[in-house]
């Protein structure tokens, strides 16, 4: 809050923001979804831009969930962190602070490449 206004950001904009950058981690092959409710929409209709993350906006801190799916013969850690680090580093840009904590969950390891639509 300032003098001329304040800016509110929706969880929403923040998933966005954290699925862009989770599609370009090496390793990543997809999102896992978060809900059986969010499995089942993905299986009725194309899946969510936002599918497998979920952000909490807390007063103190930013907490993103992350949900992957990870190709197989990679090192989880590695990935893991490589997401944390992408995820972290672009919300750092765009929301100007570094209140963030960024939670990784690998829900599965597939073999091949990356889905269409994943």
């Amino acid at each position: 809050m300032s003098d001329t206004g304040s800016i509110e950001v929706s969880p929403t904009a923040v998933a966005t923001i954290a699925a862009e950058a989770v599609s370009e981690c090496y390793g990543v092959v997809g999102m896992a979804s978060r809900t059986a409710s969010e499995a089942i929409l993905t299986v009725l209709r194309r899946a969510p831009a936002t599918k497998g993350i979920r952000v909490q906006l807390r007063p103190d801190v930013v907490v993103v969930d992350v949900h992957v799916v990870i190709e197989y013969g990679t090192r989880i850690v590695t990935v893991a962190d490589n997401v944390i680090d992408a995820v972290r580093f672009r919300l750092e840009q765009a929301l100007g602070t570094s209140a963030l904590r960024v939670n990784v969950y690998v829900q599965d390891v597939r073999v091949g490449t990356r889905q269409p639509g994943a």
